[in-house]
């Protein structure tokens, strides 16, 4: 499970796996108590988040979340043409 597995799963618009891939990623750091893991679980946390709101077509939530999460937004950018976040 990586943050490959979430890019992909996000621009594919398999919003669902996303979200447990990222739940899982940070399960993991959280397990592994590596300082050095501390961002990707805070990445875990917000493509969580970011997925949840997709799957719920939340999509105020999602665009919050894209806006104030830099890394989310990097990640993301090969698929923004393809979300249509209203």
């Amino acid at each position: 499970q990586s943050i490959n597995t979430v890019r992909e799963a996000i621009t594919a618009g398999d919003y669902e796996k996303a979200s447990l891939t990222a739940r899982s990623i940070t399960r993991s750091a959280k397990l592994l108590q590596d300082p050095h893991l501390e961002r990707v679980s805070e990445f875990g946390r917000k493509a969580e988040s970011f997925a949840a709101f997709l799957v719920r077509k939340e999509f105020k939530g999602a665009q919050l979340i894209l806006s104030t999460t830099l890394q989310a937004g990097e990640i993301l950018a090969s698929s923004s043409e393809t979300l249509s976040l209203g």
